[in-house]
């Protein structure tokens, strides 16, 4: 260890007190000679990491917890999504319009934000601040139509676990009970859920990536040399912690929706299919119900030629209070008023 960094006694004590839960072995190399004041534990590590100084030495901060404090060379252009191939990504998929329509919105909305939030010249010092209105004003609408968004996606995940709550979810369905069980699964799927749409998710997370390259990322960058005010740091990170929840909401419907398909909806499908017995029920099933259709539109059909009145005057003789019971006052006749 003679070219590793030289501690004291009381340093490495002082260590492994604030590690109780870690074996260390002081006799052993904890870190590579060719590591040795580098920046090799996580790219997140800032220039303090290994510094001499007693308030490195006594940070409780390693480089694997050090917060992202990005020097100001990182401030420089990137890699990052770009507005206009969002908008003409969102124009060339199969969505409705009105979600198009909002998408390009939100975008643009974004592209706005960022304009005020961010400097367009090398002198950052006060610009956040001095916009605190102008930014708090324009982020609101943003932030609303992400939490509208996110509660109509949980009232989705909510509905999933309800009907998977109700009895023809819950039940094993005996094998002359299957058929019955899937109509009735079937009906409650389409009653209270909706199915999600993949072109949809992607569009949403490469909108969030249009946040964090145009808004999010600079914004942890304007705050490595300028102090911002706090409620202009706070609607930042509430609104990109809303965009990431509006990710997480959107795949557990995503998942709730995969779960009753394969969970719930397969198996019965297989074993429907594999049953002759249930193929021979849908099928006298699917049979009567056409002759039901059938009859209905037919008005020369059995059963839906009006009632002769003699019938009627026999039904009234015989049991007044039927009569009174199945038809109107007005449809009954009385011995006196014929």
């Amino acid at each position: 260890m003679s070219n590793l960094v030289q501690r004291t006694k009381s340093d490495l004590d002082t260590l492994f007190t604030r590690f109780p839960d870690i074996k260390f072995d002081e006799a052993s190399n904890l870190i590579e000679e060719t590591h040795d004041k580098e920046h090799f534990s996580s790219p997140c590590s800032n220039n303090t990491d290994h510094d001499e100084s007693l308030l490195s030495i006594q940070s409780t901060s390693t480089a694997n917890t050090t917060p992202l404090r990005p020097m100001p060379r990182a401030a420089e252009a990137l890699d990052v999504p770009n507005l206009a191939d969002f908008l003409q990504h969102v124009d060339s998929t199969d969505l409705p319009a009105i979600c198009k329509d909002w998408l390009k919105s939100l975008g643009r909305q974004v592209f706005d934000l960022a304009r005020i939030l961010l400097p367009t010249s090398r002198d950052v010092a006060g610009h956040a601040n001095s916009h605190r209105q102008e930014i708090l004003d324009q982020s609101r609408p943003i932030l609303v139509q992400l939490q509208d968004v996110d509660n109509r996606l949980q009232e989705q995940v909510r509905n999933i676990a309800y009907i998977k709550s109700l009895a023809p979810f819950v039940v094993e369905p005996a094998p002359q009970d299957t058929w019955t069980i899937y109509r009735q699964r079937a009906k409650l799927i389409v009653n209270y859920t909706a199915l999600p749409s993949g072109t949809e998710r992607k569009a949403l997370v490469h909108l969030a990536r249009i946040f964090d390259a145009y808004v999010y990322h600079p914004f942890l960058q304007l705050l490595g040399f300028d102090s911002v005010d706090a409620d202009v740091q706070n609607r930042t990170n509430e609104l990109y912690d809303n965009i990431m929840k509006l990710l997480q909401s959107y795949g557990q419907w995503w998942k709730g929706m995969k779960s009753i398909r394969y969970d719930y909806m397969l198996p019965l499908m297989r074993r429907i299919r594999s049953s002759p017995e249930i193929l021979r029920e849908i099928k006298e099933f699917e049979k009567a119900k056409e002759a039901a259709r059938a009859v209905i539109g037919n008005v020369d059909a059995p059963g839906m030629q009006p009632v002769d009145r003699s019938v009627l005057r026999q039904l009234n003789a015989k049991s007044p209070g039927l009569m009174h019971a199945l038809l109107p006052a007005s449809r009954i006749e009385t011995d006196e008023e014929r």
